[in-house]
């Protein structure tokens, strides 16, 4: 199956980037692809997430970060009680080059080019990116953007996993 291209564009309006809270019943198969990258928590919910040529099981606290242009979605099981809910960012190359190429920044464009591949990440050490990561749909202005930067940031020193093949 061909994946859609999905765009971001509109729904990002003027917005440096866009970061929204996802509440439904399940989540749906929807093979998509943008030329944005793409930082997915899910805060409820259980099923398969396929990413590329990769396909893994995802429980709640699954956080995933995919490069641009590479196919993706997430499907609730079937028999799943309850809510489906997660936390979506995704932002642009061109938002994201302004910083990258600071040396501050070196170690988040290590992680974005990691990400190429898509990466999980794992570990303990995640409980409190995850919680920046919630509370970031309701910030606004600039610290809505530094928040970003420091959510990449810790992320870039926690330990991922590459999820597709070269």
């Amino acid at each position: 199956m061909k994946p859609l291209l999905e765009d971001i564009g509109k729904k990002k309006g003027q917005q440096s980037f866009i970061a929204f809270a996802i509440n439904q019943t399940s989540f749906n198969f929807f093979w998509h692809y943008h030329p944005e990258y793409e930082l997915t928590l899910i805060v409820k919910g259980k099923g398969r997430r396929l990413i590329g040529d990769n396909h893994e099981y995802f429980e709640s606290g699954d956080l995933v970060l995919i490069g641009p242009g590479l196919p993706h979605t997430w499907v609730s099981d079937s028999g799943m009680k309850g809510k489906s809910e997660a936390i979506v960012i995704q932002f642009s190359l061109d938002f994201i080059n302004r910083f990258i190429e600071l040396d501050e920044l070196s170690s988040v464009n290590e992680l974005l080019l990691r990400a190429k591949q898509g990466i999980s990440i794992k570990g303990n050490k995640s409980a409190n990116v995850k919680e920046q990561i919630k509370q970031l749909p309701e910030k606004r202005g600039v610290v809505k953007i530094t928040s970003l930067l420091h959510i990449l940031n810790e992320l870039s020193n926690l330990k991922s996993v590459l999820l597709t093949s070269s």
